[in-house]
């Protein structure tokens, strides 16, 4: 990426730019090269520096900081040169995405107005040594735009490592031809103030100084230099008028007490009403004008005896026909007042009249009861009154509403049901409204609950409920699979009716994909046991499983708390795809998995089950050899004088010869031929024969044991020797073969 190395474009505007960059006090008589000054910004540090006096072979700065704690000084920028802004050193600016739009954004306009170009290193820091300093007899305010444009003319830095409730001491250094000092040159603390915790102003008080005016006073738990605090900005509103704080101190930089440390700061606000209530926020600024969070001080007027005699007054409805009033008096009132008046009047008029509902109160009572006939929505306000000889000294009002509390009754024959539509789910209900009661309701409210989650479902107006009843049908708001609560409540004005509940289940609209955990080895070697995983549905029924597309398993073997299933025999040397799928109660299935490959392989060759194949076979002993071939025995290993099915075949044992030739594992076409001759299937032979001609020349008719023909001519299928002799090409052996015929 293009290094951007920007700096001014005159010497005229680079001593325009360092006074902007300077932010700590200079003397004239001060001739370092180096100032520095460091300020905590919310969670970092911002960091500033100048150059007073240029050294030959300068290249950049390096920036030093140390934990006063320990008081070890680490290097956490090695080398940040003027006038760029480099991919390689992003630490060297705002890292944050809106200061890097904001830097971007200036940088491009400054290049493009002409007022920066770029230039050497060496050649910025000439220019800036060569400016003459601006002195300064106060410390100067560093705007956030003028920070940025020292973060792009390489005099600023951020420091986001930082840990809060901590001083820092931060120092810079002159790199000379790569070369980094053995020390910082300049430093400055910083005190990292965790903002949270802390209240930035506390203990702000308001109180009255004289005719129009009032003091503000509130104490700042800063040491203001650590802190970077140089004022304070007030703020002002009135307490009954809905508007925005306007500010009336700008800053207000001197204390109340010497040394700027921790005290009590003061502002007299002068023509104010005194006589209205009014908020002021207090405003902590830290030098770039960056406010901290405010405080707030509230001024009441002096108020009248007259407004504080009642604390409290309450109207209850305890039935349409009263209405009690409560009230409650100030603490030491007692004696400023020797009896109460009760009054009314309709709610909201104002030109109206109070009527008098008790004029003779005692003075130590605390309630009174309103006999009066109501209605729904019946208002009125009522205010009660404490008199002193006549004359009024305190007084206090409140609004009171009639309402009907009579609860409605709640319906009847309520039925709730599950309808899809679709890919749609509904809740249809049915509902009667209860027999003429006197309390009519107004609607009727249907809500779903699942746990402790509520979902409302409708709500149907009572004058459109016939007596009947009625039919209505509810996109249903929560998803499948759940055990739900339909619930239902006649509603009138704030009262309803006890719920009327039922209970049913919503069916999943998808399952989830059943996932294959493993395949395993099974009892026998052509078995495999397949586990799977899968979550608990309230409505699963079970899983199907295929193998290589072909179902071997379904739901009514596997039910919902099956994870695995044990194979039934397979074919040695083969891999087979297994697949699962979830079924639900309502005839859901899951997405068909991905699958998983399983090989069913021959376990290594055993001369004992060999020995005891064999002695099986001898012995026409079927469940022996079955065992053995599931344990991968192979016939073909057989060491007998003929082969196992040839053994078989010579005893006439069909069931023998079937079962072996279901566990041969040659692929040349001599099983099922065998088997054919066996079952004396002669369409089968012709087949057999005619697509396979490599079988036809070497093996149809050979002389390696007891072949097809000879196992023909000794079961006597003459029908199918005509048909092997003629399919075979070696003459010699058919003659010798045929002979055993005549």
């Amino acid at each position: 990426m293009r290094l951007i190395r920007a700096c001014l474009a005159t010497p005229a505007s680079g001593i325009l730019c360092l006074a902007l960059f300077l932010c700590t006090v200079i003397a004239s008589a001060d001739v370092r090269p180096l100032y520095l000054y460091a300020e905590h910004h919310g969670n970092h540090v911002k960091l500033l520096w100048s150059i007073r006096q240029w050294r030959k072979g300068i290249t950049g700065v390096s920036i030093w900081r140390r934990d006063m704690s320990n008081g070890r000084w680490t290097v956490i920028r090695k080398e940040i040169r003027p006038g760029v802004m480099m991919d390689r050193d992003w630490n060297a600016v705002d890292t944050s995405k809106a200061g890097q739009a904001r830097l971007k954004k200036l940088l491009e306009t400054r290049i493009a107005s002409g007022k920066m170009k770029i230039v050497r290193p060496q050649t910025y820091y000439e220019r800036a040594a060569k400016a003459k300093p601006a002195q300064f007899l106060g410390q100067s305010m560093v705007y956030q735009s003028d920070y940025d444009k020292a973060l792009l003319s390489g005099f600023a830095c951020i420091d986001r490592d930082v840990s809060a409730d901590k001083v820092y001491e931060y120092g810079v250094s002159f790199v000379i031809d790569g070369r980094i000092a053995a020390k910082p040159e300049a430093t400055s603390r910083a005190e990292v103030i965790r903002l949270n915790d802390r209240a930035f102003c506390t203990e702000v008080s308001v109180t009255q100084a004289g005719s129009g005016s009032l003091l503000l006073k509130w104490k700042s738990p800063f040491r203001i230099k650590g802190a970077g605090i140089v004022g304070y900005r007030v703020y002002r509103k009135r307490l009954a008028v809905a508007e925005d704080f306007q500010p009336i101190v700008k800053s207000t930089l001197g204390p109340a007490n010497a040394k700027n440390q921790v005290g009590f700061w003061h502002w007299i606000d002068e023509g104010v009403d005194t006589t209205k209530a009014v908020i002021y926020a207090v405003a902590p600024v830290t030098r770039f004008q960056t406010e901290l969070r405010r405080s707030i001080g509230v001024y009441m007027p002096p108020v009248a005896p007259a407004q504080v005699i009642f604390k409290e007054l309450r109207a209850d409805q305890p039935d349409m026909k009263t209405v009690k009033l409560v009230w409650t008096f100030r603490d030491g009132v007692a004696g400023l007042y020797d009896r109460l008046v009760l009054e009314r009047r309709p709610q909201g008029d104002v030109t109206a009249q109070y009527t008098c509902v008790s004029a003779q109160i005692a003075p130590d009572t605390t309630s009174y009861v309103d006999h009066v006939d109501l209605k729904p929505d019946t208002e009125f306000d009522y205010r009660i009154t404490a008199l002193k000889n006549g004359q009024v000294v305190g007084e206090k009002t409140t609004w009171f509403s009639a309402a009907d509390k009579r609860r409605p009754a709640a319906p009847i024959d309520f039925r709730a049901r599950y309808v899809e539509k679709g890919d749609k789910q509904f809740i249809a209900v049915h509902f009667k409204p209860a027999p003429e009661t006197p309390v009519a309701p107004e609607s009727y409210k249907l809500s779903v609950f699942h746990g402790k989650e509520v979902w409302g479902l409708g709500e149907v107006d009572a004058a459109k409920v016939p007596k009947q009843g009625i039919n209505a049908e509810f996109e249903l708001p929560v998803s499948g699979g759940k055990d739900i609560e339909v619930q239902i409540k006649a509603i009138r004005n704030w009262t309803q009716s006890e719920p009327v509940r039922v209970k049913l289940h919503v069916p999943a609209q998808e399952l989830p994909e059943v996932k294959v955990k493993s395949v395993t080895e099974g009892p026998f070697a052509d078995q495999c046991v397949i586990h799977w995983e899968y979550e608990n549905i309230p409505d699963l029924k079970g899983f199907r499983i295929y193998i290589d597309g072909k179902r071997v398993a379904d739901e009514k073997t596997l039910g919902p708390k099956a994870r695995q299933w044990t194979s039934g025999p397979l074919k040695f040397d083969t891999d087979i795809d297994i697949r699962i799928e979830a079924v639900s109660k309502y005839g859901k299935l899951s997405s068909y998995n991905s699958g998983k490959t399983y090989r069913i392989s021959r376990p290594n060759r055993s001369e004992k089950n060999i020995r005891a194949l064999e002695k099986a076979v001898e012995a026409n002993d079927l469940k022996t050899a079955k065992r053995l071939l599931r344990m991968g025995t192979d016939p073909r290993d057989y060491a007998g004088r003929f082969g196992a099915v040839d053994t078989a075949a010579l005893a006439g044992a069909k069931a023998m010869v079937e079962l072996l030739l279901a566990y041969d594992g040659r692929s040349d076409g001599l099983n099922p031929l065998f088997k054919a001759i066996l079952d004396n299937d002669v369409k089968a032979v012709k087949s057999l024969v005619s697509s396979k001609p490599r079988l036809v020349a070497s093996r149809l008719c050979g002389n390696d044991g007891l072949t097809p023909l000879m196992y023909a001519i000794r079961l006597g299928r003459k029908q199918i020797i005509p048909i092997l002799v003629a399919a075979s090409k070696n003459k010699a052996v058919i003659n010798a073969q045929t002979s055993v015929l005549e």
